[in-house]
């Protein structure tokens, strides 16, 4: 029975594989790499899991835990990359094989299931002078054979069926305990349903007491167990003994205690504003206190490199820089002493690789006084990552590309044909 176990395995999880290295031999090269797509590869591997539980009569949870799925899940997120990679790959230069794909079916001459791996790394030998398509096709292929020896190793260790043999008798014994705790359950719960009619009896019998202060001799555990209703005549019960000189001087501690937090309140807002007025000056004064860089804490590194101008490049994005009193009327001093240190660094921002929004407004607000140098070099880097995202489509480079390309041309440096078709994108 293992050994048909760990067959039952390998039909499910081999299927997509094997169907990917028929289309390789078969010169259906495209097909058969859009066939190692993780999710069909992942796909196939879940049908196996699941005939071999169906089989044994277990949980798909029990045949994983035989399997080494953090190597499985840590594969899979690799072959993402490594398929991605080749189908572009050979998409975009494919087109000029022809007759190299010949040989390529020998592999498998004697009628055995095609190993992929070996076929494509035959395949990215016959291409190895056009690197950037043999390159992609060796990466691939030596993901396909480790994903190919996983699937072989997880079918020996399910070869093994005292394992699974086991789990099936735990999951016997955890049934028998379960349905022996639902008892358990059932006779805790008439066992409170019990105790809550009785605590509900006493209750009943308090209110029925003339006095209404009689309620606050009701224990909290009766009270909590009381009904909605009951809980109500309680509550009228307590608003009726309560009187009227204890609600107003309640009240009066109320005011007075709100009137004392908006007093302390102000005062601190008023001592907030004054720290932020002299820390802004002594930032634009490049006269930092101790006082100010206790006052600054964290932001005080940041607040030394504006006041001297010399900014990190990790000042210049993609987030806008934590500058302190933002709340504060200062708040504009601040702005104003970092737009001039982004000005005043040229080489910093022209090699920007995202600049931030308020980086980016400063260097629109101050176009003129920028030097023609530095926005001819955001131009050139504006078009390479254009091209680079419409070419090579790496993930996540096309809204940086965008971003750059109209900061380039906020800069007055019109022009460039792949920023062009960056920003024609925006229009689709």
């Amino acid at each position: 029975m293992a050994a048909r176990l760990g067959g039952t395995f390998l039909v499910g999880a081999s299927g997509p594989v094997n169907y990917a290295g028929q289309c390789i031999l078969s010169s259906r090269v495209a097909d058969g790499l859009r066939e190692l797509t993780p999710d069909s590869l992942y796909g196939g591997f879940r049908r196996g899991v699941e005939e071999s539980a169906k089989r044994v009569g277990v949980g798909t949870a029990d045949v994983e835990r035989l399997l080494p799925m953090d190597q499985v899940r840590s594969l899979v997120n690799r072959l993402t990359l490594s398929q991605q990679n080749a189908v572009s790959a050979w998409t975009m230069h494919a087109g000029h094989m022809g007759g190299l794909l010949k040989g390529v079916a020998d592999l498998t001459s004697d009628g055995r299931a095609p190993d992929v791996g070996l076929c494509l790394e035959r395949l990215a030998k016959k291409v190895t002078r056009d690197r950037e398509l043999a390159e992609p096709l060796r990466s691939l292929a030596t993901d396909v054979s480790e994903w190919q020896d996983l699937i072989a190793r997880c079918r020996d260790l399910l070869d093994d069926g005292g394992a699974l043999e086991r789990a099936y008798r735990m999951r016997r014994v955890r049934r028998v305990l379960a349905v022996a705790g639902l008892a358990g359950i059932i006779v805790g719960a008439l066992g409170v349903v019990l105790w809550v009619r009785a605590a509900r009896l006493r209750v009943d019998a308090v209110l029925a007491v003339a006095d209404p202060c009689a309620a606050a001799a009701i224990e909290p555990g009766d009270t909590r167990r009381a009904s909605s209703e009951q809980r109500r005549q309680i509550e009228a019960r307590s608003a009726e003994c309560a009187s009227v000189r204890e609600r107003e001087a309640k009240e009066r501690e109320v005011a007075l205690a709100r009137e004392a937090k908006a007093r302390a309140e102000q005062v601190q807002k008023k001592d907030l504003e004054q720290k932020c007025e002299a820390l802004a000056a002594h930032v634009e004064k490049q006269a930092l206190t101790p006082d100010d860089v206790a006052f600054a804490g964290p932001r005080a590194a940041l607040l030394r490199r504006i006041s001297a101008g010399a900014l990190d490049a990790a000042d210049f994005g993609p987030t806008d820089p934590d500058l302190p009193c933002s709340a504060a009327p200062s708040a504009a001093r601040f702005t104003d002493a970092f737009t001039r240190a982004v000005v005043a660094s040229p080489a910093r921002w022209a090699n920007a690789d995202d600049p931030s929004k308020l980086v980016t407004a400063a260097l629109i607000a101050h176009v003129d006084d920028l030097p023609g140098s530095a926005k001819q070099v955001v131009a050139r880097r504006a078009d390479d990552l254009a091209k680079k995202a419409l070419i090579i489509g790496v993930p996540g480079l096309l809204p940086r590309a965008i971003r750059l390309c109209q900061l380039k041309d906020a800069l007055g440096i019109h022009g460039g044909s792949f920023c062009a078709g960056a920003l024609f994108s925006l229009k689709k």
